[in-house]
């Protein structure tokens, strides 16, 4: 599907079910579906490993796309073959900041996990998840659009159901995949 189908089957399944979404924008949906797809990304356990990073003199902090990492989030970083501890480094959003300070022109390497292509209203780019995965992803966008919805337990329930269905199709999907490499 692409970016602006998801929309529209998001519209669709919002107004058929009568969720309480509170995205009304064409943005505060994107927002949901990028983070329903690093929600999938994650389930899926697809990690990126050893991706080199070359520091720039007097620099600590670098942003995950200037450096043209395909990770979003790291959860490894090496610095000549030692693992770092997680108190000389953290992430903060798209930025990565270094505590040791780390010669320049050294390369160090960076664990985690993929990131997609983020997902955009468009009638031409389709997403980057196996077509298997767009309802799911449709799922956990809704559930991400409602908030937490805790003075509603009815309401939370559905929701809760919703995801509960969506996981276990990112997983069954995942289970199946298993057996071969991830094509995306």
């Amino acid at each position: 599907m692409t970016g602006n189908e998801l929309i529209s089957t998001f519209d669709e399944i919002v107004a058929n079910d009568l969720y309480p979404v509170f995205a009304s924008t064409t943005a505060q949906k994107l927002d949901a579906f990028n983070n329903a797809k690093h929600q999938i990304f994650r389930m899926l356990n697809y990690p990126v490993a050893d991706v080199p990073v070359t520091i720039t003199a007097g620099l600590q902090t670098y942003s995950l796309n200037s450096v043209a990492t395909p990770l979003y989030i790291v959860t490894l970083v090496k610095y000549n073959g030692q693992i770092l501890e997680p108190n000389q480094w953290y992430q903060i959003g798209e930025q990565i900041t270094i505590v040791p300070t780390i010669a320049a022109s050294t390369t160090i390497s960076l664990t985690g996990y993929r990131r997609g292509t983020p997902i955009v209203a468009d009638n031409n780019q389709v997403t980057d998840l196996p077509t298997d995965l767009h309802i799911p992803l449709v799922y956990l966008a809704i559930k991400s659009a409602c908030g937490s919805q805790e003075d509603a337990p009815e309401q939370l329930n559905r929701l809760n159901s919703m995801e509960l269905l969506a996981t276990q199709r990112v997983m069954a999907y995942a289970q199946i995949q298993s057996r071969v490499d991830f094509p995306f």
